[in-house]
């Protein structure tokens, strides 16, 4: 899917990163781009872009063996201010098998 989409509009619907991230992966076509703001993620799927959160990129250095567990990384995120919702939390901690 191909489609032309003017930077300033991306710019002015979301906060610099994600202006960003989506206007140099439709420059760059990267196999994926990180987003978490979920506007951002909903654009740049519709533009034909691969999008990964911060966690799902965490559970694949996980399952690939970059990392040894997620919790840790996890807990470290929301220290400085990262919002996870509960429910996330744990079903990401259960798709990496560390739910006790």
């Amino acid at each position: 899917m191909t489609s032309m989409v003017d930077s300033r509009t991306v710019r002015s619907s979301f906060g610099p990163g994600e202006s960003e991230a989506i206007s140099l992966s439709l420059e760059l076509r990267p196999d994926r781009v990180i987003l978490d703001d979920e506007p951002a993620r909903r654009l740049a799927q519709k533009l034909g872009l691969n999008v990964i959160g911060t966690l799902g990129l965490l559970l694949s250095a996980k399952r690939h063996g970059l990392i040894p567990g997620l919790r840790p990384q996890m807990d470290a995120l929301v220290a400085t201010g990262f919002f996870i919702a509960l429910e996330l939390y744990d079903q990401v901690l259960d798709l990496a098998g560390e739910r006790s």
